[in-house]
């Protein structure tokens, strides 16, 4: 498939962005499966999977082992079935992940197909997409935290005021959408409490820190 403003060029230097080729057409060469077919340039093949999210020699190593799979099978990408997919996806182990990035790229593969042959019946229409695993936010370490908080330039005003808000993010454990949209009702200095609104309208009050009230008060003077 070939979007309109798309640039097919054999040379070398071709920019991502302002370039693609046709999936469909050039993919066996991608894959190279044998029989006299001419392999892409690294150019034209970093076109192919550029904005897909997914690097040049995975993309190429996942649809190489499919098409190998297959073959041996008798079958070819194009003739491939759902049963064929889900069994393949079945065979092979690895993480969650790298099955998400395994199915990832045969959808992609067979949705160009499918603009090039209206009516093409997509093998992997109907297979689930695996639930990747929610990962955990990485803590800071404290050295990473104070060159962050030291990062303003604080004999600006626009500096001493992100200065007073990292302060407060940081004493307060507020989320930066939390911060962004707090307004100055919301502090309550004499008290030294924070009212946030949180997820779902749910009101919180959040005592503040000495130092971060030490900023805010610098600021707001």
């Amino acid at each position: 498939c070939k979007p309109a403003d798309a640039v097919v060029s054999d040379g070398a230097d071709v920019p991502y962005p302002q370039a693609t080729v046709d999936l469909h057409h050039e993919v066996e060469m991608v894959v190279a499966l044998g029989s006299g077919g001419r392999d892409l340039t690294e150019a034209q093949a970093a076109a192919l999977v550029w904005g897909y999210g997914v690097g040049l020699d995975l993309t190429r190593r996942d649809l190489q082992a499919l098409a190998g799979w297959l073959a041996a099978r008798g079958r070819t990408l194009d003739s491939a079935r759902r049963e064929d997919i889900s069994a393949y996806h079945g065979a092979q182990a690895g993480a969650v992940r790298s099955i998400a990035r395994r199915q990832s790229a045969f959808r992609r593969y067979y949705a160009c197909v499918l603009r090039d042959r209206p009516g093409f019946a997509d093998p992997t229409l109907l297979i689930e997409r695996p639930r990747l695993p929610r990962s955990l936010p990485k803590a800071l370490a404290e050295r990473e935290i104070e060159g962050l908080l030291d990062a303003p330039d604080i004999g600006t005003p626009l500096g001493l005021r992100d200065r007073a808000l990292l302060e407060l993010m940081y004493a307060c454990g507020l989320r930066v959408s939390e911060l962004v949209t707090l307004p100055l009702a919301a502090l309550n200095l004499r008290q030294g409490v924070l009212r946030v609104a949180g997820k779902g309208g749910r009101e919180r009050l959040v005592p503040i820190g000495a130092m971060a009230l030490d900023w805010i008060e610098r600021y707001l003077r």
